[in-house]
């Protein structure tokens, strides 16, 4: 199920057959300090991710799969981006995303983008263009990511319209916790990024403000990657609050080399 605007490409995954969970070494920046996020070509990570309701208890029949695999690298806007195509089994849907990381930080490259509000909304979203994000900080506390204008609207339903006013994201790293998952325990660097979208929905005859409250939680290991995620979004429509959806992910298999 893909719910929610997507402020962070999810770690959709593309499935190789040659799972192992296995790490030759540390891949590093290149002075000897291990990176977060090690995006060599060839490396790949494998997935179970399960939709969760709105009190936080995952559901089981709606257990799927995700993997990626970095194929390439790139030059995007002064940075060298590693490609990572991504394969989502509930949707049968191939993506392709383009991150950048050091011992301090990962990027992601948004372009030009869709914010989509899901399939509750039909699929509808405004057009806006970021650049590259920071969507993790393993030296600061906490960083803004990107503050737009949006000021774009579409046709909604039934004649209705929906006026998207703005975006803003913010990083905070939450220390270090331990995490275990697939039978192996990491020390991993909890990452927290919220956003809020703020919209309002035209009827003709009245106007009704409604923000999007999204939060992502992502725990990232040293020399590794990504080993656990949770995502959660929900609408705030003054006089009633909405749960959209959430999504909690977990590392199955790896294989990362430098």
């Amino acid at each position: 199920m893909k719910r929610g605007i997507m402020l962070i490409a999810a770690i959709g995954l593309l499935a190789l057959g040659f799972w192992g969970c296995e790490s030759s070494s540390e891949p590093s920046d290149g002075n000897g300090t291990p990176v977060y996020y090690p995006l060599n070509v060839g490396n790949w990570w494998k997935y179970v991710a399960v939709e969760v309701d709105s009190t936080g208890t995952e559901k089981p029949e709606t257990q799927t799969t995700d993997s990626s695999v970095v194929i390439g690298t790139t030059q995007l806007e002064g940075k060298q981006a590693a490609v990572v195509v991504s394969y989502d089994s509930a949707n049968a849907t191939v993506d392709t995303s383009y991150l950048y990381a050091d011992a301090n930080a990962v990027w992601m490259y948004r372009g030009k983008n869709s914010l989509k509000l899901g399939e509750e909304f039909g699929e509808i979203g405004a057009e806006v263009e970021i650049g590259w994000i920071k969507i993790a900080d393993f030296q600061v506390n906490q960083w803004d990511i990107v503050t737009l204008d949006i000021h774009d609207t579409v046709d909604f339903q039934q004649g209705s319209k929906l006026i998207f006013k703005t975006l803003k994201m913010m990083g905070r790293n939450l220390g270090t916790q331990s995490v275990t998952v697939a039978g192996q325990t990491y020390q991993a660097v909890l990452i927290e990024i919220t956003g809020t979208v703020e919209m309002a929905v035209n009827f003709g005859f009245g106007q009704q403000d409604v923000t999007a409250n999204i939060v992502q939680r992502t725990w990232y290991a040293q020399g590794v990657g990504p080993v656990q995620a949770e995502d959660r979004i929900d609408l705030d429509m003054g006089i009633a609050q909405r749960f959209l959806g959430a999504t909690n992910r977990k590392l199955v298999k790896y294989h990362v080399t430098f």
